[in-house]
């Protein structure tokens, strides 16, 4: 079975969009100039094996729902950073992924 991938917006509902890294950024932009003290401000991508990139203007985490395997940066993530996890997560390169955010 091919992986499919589903982006979600920050309401939690299921975007018509293919997903794209074009297509995720834009979500990501529509966070990140939402107020700290709002709710809503997540955006993720969900791969057909239950791994989940969630990013917020705060964290990104990294998970499998499945297995229970998390990965988190601490720290705020800048708009590259996102671009770049984002762009592993669509080409399947999980383990680049890890690597990015395991600590050293």
């Amino acid at each position: 079975m091919a992986r499919t991938i589903t982006m979600y917006d920050r309401y939690g509902q299921e975007t018509s969009a293919e997903a794209s890294l074009e297509g995720f950024m834009e979500l990501y932009d529509s966070v990140a100039q939402v107020g700290r003290d709002e709710d809503w401000r997540d955006v993720f991508m969900t791969d057909s094996d239950e791994w989940n990139l969630n990013v917020n203007p705060d964290a990104i985490t990294f998970e499998n729902v499945e297995e229970g395997g998390e990965f988190e940066s601490s720290q705020a993530p800048d708009r590259e950073t996102v671009r770049v996890l984002a762009d592993l997560f669509l080409r399947g390169d999980l383990d680049a992924i890890r690597e990015r955010l395991s600590p050293a």
